[in-house]
């Protein structure tokens, strides 16, 4: 994703194919395992309002001590970079306009993520992902459909998206844990 970046830190979008994917477990986790190997990662996250769909940074978590904008705030004063307001979508003119503030506000950090709705409940997430430089799609083993999967990966590739990657995220373990037990690990 970095050698495709026309910016200095790569921005990915994670997003499920309908909303009943988890990706916030994901991206949480994402983070961490980014923090344990010093890497800065700026999380976002595209929200339903009142005022339509807004895409507002997420707040350090209390242990990132590393964070790009850590200062002599506390961590609940870093929920968005100083000087950098979420953007509303629906405002947007255009994709460029949307890439200029993503490039703008994620200075200082190594890594964007953006946590987005489903691909099928949300044009915006399609719109979000193709000023980003990819797109991870979240599906779950006997959750996700495999039309709907299809569908979405489709509805992607005709939006102009980059399509970097499936993240399976649970998984179904079909012995049965007294059985596993007694096997050798």
């Amino acid at each position: 994703l970095r050698a495709q970046s026309q910016s200095p830190q790569p921005i990915l979008v994670v997003a499920g194919v309908s909303d009943v994917e988890s990706t916030r477990r994901l991206v949480t986790g994402l983070r961490r395992q980014a923090r344990l190997r010093g890497i800065s990662v700026l999380t976002a996250r595209l929200t339903q309002s009142r005022e339509g769909r807004i895409l507002s940074f997420l707040p350090p978590e209390p242990e990132e001590v590393d964070s790009p904008w850590q200062g002599s705030d506390s961590a609940e004063n870093l929920a968005e970079p100083p000087s950098v307001k979420g953007f509303d979508l629906s405002v947007a003119d255009t994709d460029q306009k949307l890439a200029e503030w993503l490039h703008a506000s994620s200075t200082g950090s190594d890594m964007v993520v953006i946590e987005a709705p489903g691909i099928l409940s949300s044009a915006d997430t399609l719109l979000l992902a193709k000023a980003c430089d990819g797109l991870a799609l979240v599906v779950e083993p006997m959750v996700t459909d495999r039309s709907a999967l299809k569908t979405a990966v489709s509805r992607a590739q005709a939006s102009g998206c980059q399509v970097v990657g499936l993240v399976v995220n649970g998984h179904r373990d079909w012995l049965p844990r007294w059985l596993r037990r007694l096997l050798p690990d």
